[in-house]
């Protein structure tokens, strides 16, 4: 069944309010990969670093428009939407679906994810190295070498059984952002409040993604 969005205030933890700045903003912008792709809009990471990057004036307003989408407070269905794309793998043998998001929304995310790496890195380490620890691919590289070296008998295996992504209980996520980042909460159900509309290269609308989040 799908979660339900509570009215309940959640409880506060000294991050129940995010205050994002064009200080906050222009670094991001500094670093975005220039060969992404478009979502559904034709905004690229190019374009958006073009136009914002390098003017104050323009840096202030769009820092209010990524403040207003934290809070919720945009029209949800332009900003969410995601266009689909299939990228071969096995030698063209087969495709992966992958969802391209809106770039600007994407760039929130940014924003936030490097806000609050510092505490995430707290909450994730040591059980996973994958996401919000520093250094964490090159620590798990260097643990699996070092396991290998010591004992002939030990054996690495690579699983990839399916797109964890795409399984991810939002209700599960809407728990743990309640009880630690109420601040992330607002924009969470803005989000994933209802499905998402998912767009081939040719705007035609596709289906309504449900379940799992980006």
């Amino acid at each position: 069944a799908r979660w339900q969005i509570t009215n309940a205030a959640p409880p506060s933890t000294g991050r129940d309010q995010i205050h994002i700045t064009k200080e906050m903003v222009q670094p991001v912008l500094q670093w975005l990969e220039k060969d992404k792709a478009k979502g559904v809009s034709s905004w690229t990471y190019a374009a958006v670093r073009s136009v914002f990057l390098f003017s104050t004036e323009a840096l202030t307003p769009l820092s209010i428009m990524f403040q207003q989408m934290l809070e919720g407070k945009l029209k949800r269905e332009f900003w969410v939407m995601s266009r689909s794309v299939l990228i071969p793998k096995n030698g063209g043998a087969s495709h992966r679906p992958l969802a391209i998001g809106d770039p600007f929304y994407r760039i929130l995310g940014k924003i936030l994810t490097g806000y609050l790496k510092v505490d995430c890195e707290g909450i994730f380490s040591p059980g996973q190295l994958g996401c919000g620890v520093r250094g964490g691919a090159e620590k798990l590289g260097r643990l699996v070498q070092l396991c290998l070296e010591s004992d002939p008998t030990v054996h690495a295996v690579s699983l990839d059984i399916s797109n964890a992504f795409s399984n991810v209980s939002r209700s599960a996520v809407h728990k743990e952002l309640r009880g630690r980042f109420p601040g992330l909460v607002p924009v969470f159900e803005w989000v994933y409040g209802r499905g998402i509309s998912l767009f081939d290269s040719m705007g035609r609308e596709l289906l309504q993604v449900e379940e799992g989040v980006q």
